[in-house]
């Protein structure tokens, strides 16, 4: 019986040929491992701070409906949540297309409004989805005591399309696909953060 082994064998009768490609071979390898291991320093040494307060809205209870059918309508429905003291705001996220709009989904191109009352545009929410994302948009008054319609201190904070991961590995954390005869069906079990990058004046 013979063992196979891992460690390779040399032979007796190595070329100088050869050597001289190993010794190559072992001189860069050294200088990779040094390179590597410096621009982890460097990288570690000069990363960029990451800002505590970055406002981040969180979104609960998420579910949404995509219909095959045209008799059953698509829906999205959510909660969701400006956590900050100072820009407390929180509400319902509900829509289903028109019977009437003649196009039964829930993809659509730009943002809906949560609340579509007279002066909610200005303190509310708004989202945005894809096949493939969720973007939120939150308004707000940087001044509390700006009460005067129409608000100078407005300003509009946008988060980026946050990925929901229903076609990814990571479904199985966060949420769960449910597919019936007369659509898929999308929930997430835990809360969802999204982070605002974009503030517009």
């Amino acid at each position: 019986m013979k063992f196979l082994s891992c460690s390779p064998t040399t032979s007796e009768h190595t070329s100088p040929l050869l050597l001289i490609v190993k010794r190559q071979a072992i001189s860069m390898r050294f200088a990779a491992t040094n390179l590597l291991s410096l621009l982890i320093c460097l990288s570690v040494g000069y990363s960029a701070p990451v800002s505590d307060d970055i406002p981040t809205l969180i979104v609960s209870n998420f579910g949404a409906f995509v219909s095959v059918k045209e008799e059953v309508r698509s829906f999205v429905s959510f909660h969701v949540k400006d956590p900050r003291p100072d820009y407390y705001f929180e509400t319902n996220c509900t829509f289903s297309p028109p019977e009437v709009d003649g196009r039964n989904t829930i993809y659509l191109e730009g943002y809906i409004r949560c609340d579509t009352s007279d002066l909610r545009w200005a303190t509310g929410f708004a989202w945005w989805m894809g096949e493939d994302f969720l973007a939120l948009r939150r308004n707000w008054r940087t001044d509390p005591d700006d009460n005067d319609y129409p608000y100078k201190t407005f300003v509009s904070g946008l988060t980026g399309k946050v990925d929901p991961w229903w076609n990814g590995s990571r479904i199985g954390y966060c949420g769960n696909v449910t597919k019936t005869q007369a659509g898929t069906f999308y929930d997430r079990t835990t809360d969802w953060e999204f982070p605002i990058h974009t503030i517009m004046s």
